[in-house]
């Protein structure tokens, strides 16, 4: 037995060892001829033909899918179509691309617009690749319309080729990638995008006023100028979507660009053809008041901002217009009447300022915290603890937490933050919808799954919208520190007109005009009456019919020099 095992041991070495010791053997000597080498056969390669996989079962249950689905009955299709997607089986490998895409469509049949987008997302990052790729662009469109926030929607659409847009979706994918490059800052692109617009769409209106926008942000005049005329000269029966409301957001627009340029003429026409019934008149009378104090038409700018001062408009918020009447009756000398309207305004702002910052900084307040503050101002409840308000313009009556409530609110009237509202509001209403769908729906892991992952959704925009409601606050609370500073520079000078011994030259004027006022003299009217308009002194009474057509006639005060 040993022998054996040194006979079989001493032929396994000879075999490891062979092809080392040919080698050595068969080297030629140096400076000899190198002998041919044996030609070695060649081994035949054969490839066997791969049998197909017999996918007509698979084809079939897709087909009656797609049938339930064409026939209306979307809850059915769905978990049909959610078997052959989410198949751990080979079986279904040649279908589930379809299956995919169709469950998307199902879902969004069924309401389920955030369900469907996160199966949409599997076609997309495919591309081309993927046999329902250029059908998803459609119902990327419709999605976009749908779900008020961009949570990477736009994006998306920006990443197929303009020229694979279908005819009659082009404008309408043109301006909303063009409107998501100027939402991230990129304004060359967005401009690219939304100048392809054509004038025959109902989103040409829209495309041109965010053209505008964008030379806005450049600091073109020009541009900007020539966007928001094309924008106002539209035709209201043009079809054009949201045609009146743009023309007057154009109007504006138009406005600010001209007195950015100091072309204060015409930035008063144009801010005086926005209608009293629009939501944006009561923003242009506070605009133009500044224009026409740059024209020193102080009589019409203080007119303006009484206005906004009326017991109509009480609950609106624009606290610069304290300021702007502050300097207005400085340049004027009233230094008593700018000393009163200043403490009043530091009065309310600087409690206001004090409860935002508390809230802004206090320790533990998480992004949720603020969006539900904001959604709780929006309800009306009183989310500071705060007393019954008292009796409104009770005399030297300090500004309630209530009023300081209802002034937050004002600020809080963001857009960005209204869409969320509305997104929030659309995935609550999904996920009721999933959980009263019938039981072999909200049964099945389909739903399940597609309850938690848009809870998850739901989770991210509350955090993505309470960073935007504290950035609102933020800015909100830092308007009211900056417009305090003025307030406070304000008054420094006026403290330098009264050591100047102004104030007692004002004092005899004005016993002067008071007695010659007493005698029954009155202080000629300076009032341009434009055509077709009466005038009528003002007798302590406010009609609607008046508001912005108020001249506050002011008397200098200064010394001339």
């Amino acid at each position: 037995m040993t022998a054996l095992r040194r006979i079989i041991g001493a032929m396994t070495a000879s075999a490891l060892l062979a092809p080392c010791v040919a080698s050595a053997q068969e080297a030629p000597a140096a400076g000899s001829p190198a002998s041919p080498a044996p030609a070695k056969k060649k081994k035949k390669i054969v490839f066997e033909a791969e049998t197909p996989k017999d996918d007509t079962k698979a084809k079939e249950r897709l087909r009656n899918a797609i049938e339930l689905y064409r026939k209306g009955l979307f809850e059915t299709a769905a978990l049909a179509l959610a078997e052959i997607a989410e198949s751990a089986s080979n079986e279904f490998e040649t279908v589930k691309d379809d299956a995919e895409f169709y469950l998307a469509v199902c879902l969004y049949q069924l309401g389920l617009h955030q369900s469907a987008l996160n199966y949409f997302d599997r076609v997309v990052p495919r591309g081309s690749a993927h046999p329902h790729y250029a059908q998803t662009l459609k119902w990327l469109a419709l999605l976009a319309h749908r779900l008020k926030v961009d949570t990477g929607l736009l994006k998306k659409i920006a990443t197929f080729p303009t020229d694979k847009f279908p005819p009659e979706l082009r404008d309408e994918l043109l301006y909303l990638i063009g409107r998501h490059y100027f939402n991230i800052g990129d304004g060359v692109r967005a401009a690219s995008y939304l100048g392809e617009v054509t004038p025959r769409s109902r989103y040409f209106a829209k495309a041109k006023y965010f053209v505008g926008l964008v030379a806005v942000k450049d600091d073109n005049a020009k541009a900007a100028v020539k966007a928001f005329r094309t924008v106002i000269d539209i035709d209201d029966a043009g079809g054009y979507e949201g045609a009146a409301k743009v023309k007057e957001m154009g109007a504006l627009a138009l406005a600010r660009a001209y007195y950015s340029v100091e072309r204060f003429p015409l930035a008063e026409q144009r801010y005086a053809a926005i209608r009293r019934e629009s939501p944006l008149w009561l923003d242009s009378l506070f605009e133009s008041s500044w224009t026409y104090f740059r024209q020193r038409k102080y009589e019409k700018a203080m007119g303006n901002l009484f206005t906004l001062n009326t017991p109509f408009f009480e609950k609106e918020y624009y606290p610069e217009s304290s300021i702007v009447q502050a300097v207005i009756l400085f340049r004027n000398c009233k230094y008593a009447r700018v000393r009163k309207t200043l403490g009043k305004f530091q009065q309310v702002f600087a409690a206001l300022e004090k409860k935002l910052s508390e809230f802004i900084d206090k320790k533990g307040n998480t992004t949720a915290t603020f969006w539900q503050l904001y959604e709780d101002l929006g309800a009306g409840k009183p989310v500071f603890g705060a007393p019954a308000a008292p009796k409104s313009g009770a005399p030297g009556a300090p500004a309630s937490d209530v009023q300081i409530e209802q002034v937050i609110g004002i600020t809080l009237a963001d857009n960005v933050l209204g869409n969320y509202r509305e997104y929030l509001q659309l995935l609550d209403k999904e996920l009721e919808s999933i959980k009263g769908a019938s039981k072999s729906f909200k049964d099945h892991p389909l739903a399940k799954n597609l309850y938690q992952e848009v809870s998850v959704q739901r989770s991210l925009a509350v955090n993505e919208a309470g960073k935007h409601a504290k950035t609102r606050f933020t800015r909100a609370r830092d308007q009211i520190r900056d417009l305090l500073r003025q307030a406070d520079t304000i008054l420094f000078e006026v403290e330098n007109g009264e050591k100047n011994k102004l104030e007692e030259e004002l004092v005899r004027e004005q016993e002067v005009a008071d007695a010659s006022l007493a005698g029954g003299k009155k202080i000629p009217k300076r009032t341009d009456v434009p055509n077709g308009m009466q005038y009528w002194p003002f007798e302590g009474e406010f009609w609607r019919d008046e508001l912005g057509s108020y001249e506050y006639q002011i008397r200098s005060d200064c010394r001339r020099r």
